[in-house]
């Protein structure tokens, strides 16, 4: 009887262990969407900014 209370421990332990990582790879995978994003943005913004510096360089 106490056995089956120790394997339902560990099984139970196991379950949240593994729900915990796979909410951490989860917020990592979001972090690094994040990242991704703002790269592009800054590209954007740069590629913006040159053109702006090449036009009153023009003029």
């Amino acid at each position: 009887m106490y056995r089956n209370y120790e394997f339902e421990l560990l099984e139970a332990n196991t379950r949240i262990e593994r729900a915990l990582q796979d909410a951490e790879e989860r917020r990592l995978l979001k972090q690094i969407e994040q990242e991704k994003s703002l790269q592009h943005l800054v590209k954007v913004k740069n590629a913006f900014v040159s053109i702006i510096v090449s036009l009153i360089r023009w003029f």
